[in-house]
């Protein structure tokens, strides 16, 4: 497997695990404070639930990472170097940072923070 598509893949597998680990939180508070009953969990209605829930936040990181990048791309907080595979130049003052690393990991492309090169210079 290439190492392009290994960074693709956890990335995704990133955000699957917390959109699970957040199903089991709710799973156990609604247990614990609401008292519904275990039998719910283990359902094969709550689990295809809880795999629905899980595909759709990672379509939904796939789609703000996107739109963050895009916006920190238009307010200037980052440069692309060499078309659409090429390195990105990106600013640690972005406010969206997380999500368009996270974008950028989606897709593999080389980052390089824009402070990185001010002490060589």
């Amino acid at each position: 497997m290439e190492p392009s598509m290994i960074g693709r893949v956890r990335a995704n597998l990133l955000v699957a695990a917390l959109a699970a680990s957040l199903v089991q939180i709710s799973s156990l508070l609604s247990i614990l404070l609401f008292r519904v009953p275990e039998r719910v969990f283990v359902s094969e209605a709550f689990r295809l639930e809880a795999m629905s829930f899980v595909v759709c936040m990672v379509i939904a990181a796939h789609i703000f990472a996107n739109a963050a990048f895009h916006a920190a791309q238009k307010n200037g907080h980052l440069t692309v170097w060499g078309g659409r595979r090429g390195a990105v130049s990106l600013s640690p003052r972005c406010p969206h940072l997380s999500l368009v690393v996270l974008h950028l990991r989606f897709v593999s492309r080389r980052i390089v923070f824009l402070d990185d090169f001010a002490g060589g210079v």
